[in-house]
């Protein structure tokens, strides 16, 4: 990447999460009076907090946070831990990929006459033992969460995020085939690999 393509992208990364944040934080009612931790602020903790360390504690954040320039206990930051903090990352998550696009540049000429190229797949991750209702785990957890993404390669975009059990195995991913249509192409690993799948791929006239 070239130094003008690198500070291009930072600005947008920088843009993104502070002013979108700032945006989407008053929308979904996680700002509601004047704070300190601010929307782009939480937000900016979180990442941080999670680049520096993947399964990063409450007290780690807490640090972050300190280095950002906002005192806070790690009370007050289990507090801010609601359904408008949900609600926020959420949207932050949607308007995130639809920004991707901007960001992507595709050689097309492989999949010449191709109507689409869906890339299909997944990543798992532990959760508190706590949240095993909501997110059975593998086995090896109690609770885990299974991320499943389509990426379109043409149109440089994310078709789909969908969030589900940890258990559930990559053959039971009902987006592979959803997004099948006439003229596409469906790249998947051996993990979504099913003789029914293919076969409805192949049904819907599409290619894998």
């Amino acid at each position: 990447m070239s130094e003008p393509e690198f500070t291009q992208h930072s600005e947008k990364i920088q843009e993104f999460l502070d002013i979108m944040s700032g945006e989407i934080g008053r929308r979904s009612g996680f700002v509601q009076r004047a704070s300190k931790l601010s929307a782009a602020v939480f937000v900016k903790t979180l990442v941080l907090g999670w680049l520096e360390k993947g399964d990063a504690s409450l007290s780690e954040w807490v640090e972050v946070s300190h280095r950002l320039g906002v005192k806070i206990s790690a009370s007050g930051l289990a507090q801010r831990m609601n359904e408008g903090a949900v609600t926020l990352l959420r949207e932050l998550v949607q308007a995130g990929i639809g920004q991707l696009s901007e960001l992507r540049t595709q050689d097309k000429w492989l999949f010449k006459g191709s109507s689409a190229v869906n890339i299909g797949d997944s990543t798992q991750g532990k959760l508190p033992a706590r949240c095993a209702e909501r997110y059975r785990g593998n086995g090896q957890h109690s609770a885990s969460a299974k991320i499943q993404v389509i990426y379109e390669y043409l149109s440089a975009t994310f078709s789909a995020l969908a969030v589900g059990h940890g258990r559930e195995p990559d053959q039971k991913c009902p987006l592979p085939l959803a997004f099948a249509q006439p003229g596409s192409v469906t790249l998947l690993d051996l993990g979504y690999f099913s003789q029914t799948l293919l076969a409805a791929i192949a049904t819907a006239r599409a290619f894998f």
